[in-house]
């Protein structure tokens, strides 16, 4: 490959790395799992130093190849994705930006804050590629001896990471300034889903009471108690499907929430509380939509009762 050292021979380019710094591409793949939470996809390579770790992927810059041309090459040699019938497919170049995110050194000498490679100074364009969870190493190739997914919270040791990997990572997660923006957008959004599960819970006990009064009413006629009694049932399932899924997206933004102030090294406001003992240790959304159920289960009842047995209601 022109520009990859490929044309030298090896005291060539030795001499040249040696000399000058060399421009390099690299990729961090990035996916929201099932938790919400941030993964990282690394490969598992063979470093310099005879020892096996995970790595980001990229390498050097091609003559006359954009920095986002040379990411492209190195993701479609390293990764391809597998559908459900067991074939493989190319991964959509498009997904690569056209501008790296971030940009990182590494040096021949071993210094704080840069990457080391005692064979070369390499001046890293940072690319982070948004990836599906179906990527696999691509069969084959020498460099990528394993693709694996790692939560951003739960990464490999250092000793484990190539020696400058935990500097690109750092470089587009912790750095990114698009998580402050999001992170403004996602708060807004969980407080607005908080206040909704529980409104939800007090505007149905009070069309509850209202329905449930003209449904049970010794002086209520047969078509009203019927009528009360399927719009009280109506509206108990409403209520305990809107405030189960108003419930759902506010502990999934909870989560994401979380997700970024332990990426960027944040007071973790959003983390699971503390356990409580006695009866504030109940969750108390599950309590609520058990309760709002019984309402509906109330609902039934009366107009059971108002079909088959009208006496019993007076």
């Amino acid at each position: 490959m022109p520009g990859t050292g490929s044309e030298f021979s090896t005291e060539e380019w030795e001499k040249l790395s040696a000399s000058l710094p060399i421009a390099v591409s690299d990729v961090l793949p990035v996916r929201i799992g099932d938790d919400d939470f941030l993964y990282l996809g690394l490969i598992l390579r063979t470093t310099p130093f005879g020892e096996v770790r995970w790595c980001h992927i990229g390498g050097r810059q091609a003559i006359d190849e954009t920095q986002a041309e040379a990411a492209r090459r190195h993701l479609a040699s390293s990764l391809v994705q597998r559908k459900a019938n067991g074939k493989r497919k190319e991964i959509d170049p498009d997904r690569v930006p056209d501008r790296p995110e971030a940009t990182f050194e590494f040096l021949r000498e071993k210094r704080d804050g840069f990457g080391y490679d005692p064979r070369k100074h390499a001046v890293s364009a940072c690319f982070r590629v948004w990836l599906p969870e179906n990527v696999i190493a691509r069969p084959g190739d020498d460099e990528a001896l394993e693709f694996r997914w790692f939560r951003f919270d739960q990464l490999p040791d250092e000793t484990e990471l190539w020696p400058g990997t935990s500097g690109i990572i750092y470089q587009l997660t912790a750095d990114n300034p698009d998580d402050l923006v999001a992170y403004e957008a996602l708060n807004a959004r969980q407080i607005g889903h908080n206040s909704l599960t529980w409104q939800t819970p007090a505007l149905a006990l009070t069309a509850q009471a209202f329905l449930l009064s003209i449904a049970l009413g010794a002086q209520t006629a047969f078509a009203s108690r019927i009528i009360s009694s399927v719009l009280s049932l109506v509206i108990a399932l409403l209520s305990v499907q809107l405030m189960t899924r108003h419930s759902a997206f506010e502990l999934a933004d909870a989560r994401r929430l979380h997700s970024i102030e332990l990426r960027r090294k944040m007071e973790p406001v959003h983390q699971r509380p503390l356990p409580v003992r006695g009866i504030g240790g109940f969750r108390s959304r599950r309590l609520w939509t058990i309760g709002l159920s019984l309402f509906g289960a109330a609902a039934l009842v009366a107009l059971g009762l108002t079909i088959f047995f009208p006496a019993a209601l007076g």
